[in-house]
């Protein structure tokens, strides 16, 4: 439950070593640079470096070397699977930067190759698509014994192109001589037709070219858009011999790129390679120089400081300044948690991350959010598959990305709250035990839970619901209470939070005194809860002082002392605020009924479906439904838990206290795609 201090490092060093140092801190990932080059230029003779041309050489180069990943990926596919994203991104030393860096050029060269490939096979393929495109356009032309551009003779034209109508040459002069046109001077020779054209050789002397184009045109005569040169069967063979030639190419071309695949990994050190240098080249031209010198500023943890100063100050001529922040800064926010907790740090920082003078409330919200999160799913059955599968996971993913294993431990814990709550509740599969027990046994075996069935008694389940609700609430206005003594705000203390408590205890008082309660506690252990008529009316003293104070006090910044009331009237008004939140709890009894009525029905279905069917086959249905059914309930009820107790958190928990607000510590540290450098203190090269 602790924002780690940041403290403000500067360096000044030789602009011989800014490459290497800069390198060093993005292998380190502890320093969020920042510095105000606008405001120091204004103290200091300072200007910058231009690396914009050098950056986008090496961005482009990354972009190859991914291009040349996705074409091994796309023809050579890797086996990755699940271990893959166990284990996350492979971890290279230096001696694997220090390679790359030595055979760029090698390794440059296979990326290019690989892109050029692809290249060609794409080309290719665009080559077949046209030739099939030609073939299937010529495919009306085969019966023609003259190529297509044919001019013909000295004294004779021919036009060849199609009619948008099934008719016979006959049928073609007719329609001429109805448009007045001399149909009856032109040879037409119908190539072939079908429903929908005519596809004809209209042979013609010269002086009627133009009558005939005419006559053509005005029944719908149109030239094709491809006329070759060749005959139309000859055309098809060197077609057909063209694309014979393009499979050829696609054909080497897929062994070439085959043939590349063991330098997939190379290819992927190569693009990470580059994509760090583009990021050390985007600092460096953010970076204040002198003609011999430069400076850095930012953040850094406060634990790291010192290491970090002695680190830079013992392997390079340099100065390095470790400072306390100004009260005014508004430094980045880390969060730094127990075992326990930081699981749920992304949920915090999904909301956001603490302002200054906030606190951290990771550590008391994870309590309540695996406790909720159980009761939502509260299957012991769902919750051993979560304890088991995520378990062997996070053992065996050492080398995970720490955010997804941070997700996946917060499910674990969540799947453990959920197993434990199956077991008071009585929720195994639903009621698999004792369906299983009267489907393939006696009957005589069954499993109730160690505390009740929340499906036989909703109302009492809704108690608790609401007594764990208001624990939760209060808690809220409890921590915001502290927040303000610690802010030394006594008089906020008293008339924002103990008004509230003495307003909201009174009327619960006053509530568990009524009908109302009576008649929702009737069957349950609160049933037995008797409110005297004295605690009744100590009740309404406390509400009434709770009242008072905030309708006098809500509005104390106010100099009229109208608006003042009024305003104290809006904040009682507040208490529907209030009552919203508190029933929201209610889905916890939602959310718990609906698992396990869901389950029981699966199970009931399953049981017919054996009843029905009976044998082996009967069997093996209540088998394939029962896996099928849960799966399906779990994955659902599982993201509803995970939606609607953040939900608690976010609107009910952390309105009553937290703001948020602040700005994630994001320092200058290695971003890549593919694999993981180690941050050993070795030198590498630049």
């Amino acid at each position: 439950m602790a924002v780690v201090q940041m403290q403000r490092i500067n360096i000044v060093a030789l602009k011989t070593d800014r490459a290497e140092i800069i390198k060093r801190l993005q292998e380190l990932g502890v320093v969020e640079l920042s510095l105000n080059f606008d405001k120091l230029r204004k103290k200091v003779r300072v200007s910058r470096k231009d690396t914009s041309s050098a950056r986008a050489q090496f961005e482009k180069n990354a972009t190859q070397a991914d291009q040349a990943i996705e074409i091994l990926d796309k023809y050579v596919p890797e086996k990755g699977g699940l271990s893959g994203i166990i284990n996350g991104k492979p971890f290279v030393d230096n001696y694997g930067y220090n390679r790359i860096d030595d055979d760029q050029k090698y390794y440059k060269k296979q990326a290019s190759e690989i892109v050029a490939l692809e290249k060609d096979i794409s080309q290719a393929n665009a080559d077949i698509a046209r030739c099939e495109n030609q073939i299937e356009m010529l495919a009306p032309w085969m019966g023609l014994d003259v190529p297509m551009n044919t001019q013909g003779t000295q004294k004779t034209v021919v036009l060849i192109g199609m009619i948008p109508e099934g008719i016979d040459a006959s049928a073609i002069e007719a329609k001429l001589k109805a448009a007045d046109k001399p149909g009856d001077r032109a040879e037409i020779t119908v190539i072939s037709k079908d429903k929908d054209a005519s596809y004809v050789a209209v042979t013609c002397l010269k002086e009627d070219l133009e009558a005939i184009e005419e006559g053509l045109r005005s029944i719908g005569f149109a030239k094709p858009s491809y006329l070759s040169a060749h005959e139309p069967a000859e055309e098809k063979n060197l077609l057909l011999d063209e694309i014979e030639k393009c499979k050829k190419i696609i054909e080497e071309n897929e062994k070439a790129i085959a043939d590349h695949a063991s330098s997939r990994a190379d290819l992927k050190i190569l693009s990470d390679f580059y994509r760090l240098k583009a990021d050390r080249y985007a600092k460096i031209a953010e970076l204040p120089q002198t003609k011999k010198t430069f400076g850095l500023s930012g953040y850094i943890p406060a634990p790291e400081a010192a290491r970090v100063a002695k680190e830079i100050e013992d392997k390079y001529a340099a100065s390095v300044e470790v400072l306390e922040l100004k009260p005014k800064a508004k430094p980045p926010v880390l969060l730094k948690n127990n075992w326990f907790s930081q699981a749920t740090e992304g949920i915090t920082a999904s909301y956001g991350m603490p302002s200054k003078g906030e606190f951290d409330p990771t550590l008391i919200m994870s309590f309540f959010y695996v406790i909720l999160f159980g009761m939502m799913l509260s299957d012991a059955g769902y919750g051993l598959i979560m304890v088991v599968a995520l378990g062997i996971i996070l053992i065996k993913g050492k080398t995970m990305d720490p955010g997804l294993k941070k997700t996946l431990k917060m499910f674990w814990w969540g799947g453990l709250s959920t197993f434990v709550w199956g077991l008071l509740f009585g929720g195994f599969f639903g009621d698999a035990i004792g369906i299983f027990s009267g489907t393939f046994g006696d009957g005589s075996v069954a499993f109730h839970g160690f505390w009740f069935e929340p499906i036989g008694q909703p109302m009492r389940l809704l108690m608790y619901c609401l007594i764990i609700g208001l624990i939760h609430l209060f808690f809220g206005l409890g921590l915001n209470g502290y927040l303000m003594l610690k802010k030394k705000n006594v008089v906020g203390f008293i008339c924002d939070v103990i008004a509230w408590y003495l307003f909201l205890i009174g009327l619960i008082i006053m509530l568990l005194g009524s009908s109302l309660f009576a008649s929702m506690a009737t069957g349950t252990e609160f049933a037995n809860i008797h409110i005297s008529p004295a605690m009744n009316t100590a009740g309404m003293v406390l509400a009434i002082i709770g009242g008072v104070i905030i309708l006098v006090m809500a509005g104390r910044r106010k100099k009229n002392f109208g608006m003042r009331i009024l305003l104290g009237v809006y904040d009682i008004y507040g208490i529907t605020g209030w009552l919203s939140d508190w029933l929201s709890y209610s889905r916890l009894l939602a959310l718990g009924l609906a698992t396990g009525a869901i389950a029981q029905v699966i199970n009931m279905i399953c049981q017919m479906l054996h009843d029905m069917v009976g044998g082996p086959v009967g069997v093996i249905l209540f088998l394939v439904v029962f896996i099928i059914g849960h799966v399906a309930n779990m994955a659902i009820n599982l993201l509803s838990a995970y939606v609607h107790t953040n939900r608690l958190q976010f609107v009910e928990f952390f309105g009553k206290f937290y703001d948020g607000g602040g700005r994630p510590f994001e320092p200058f540290k290695a971003e890549t795609k593919y694999v993981r450098f180690t941050t050993s203190k070795a030198t590498s090269k630049k």
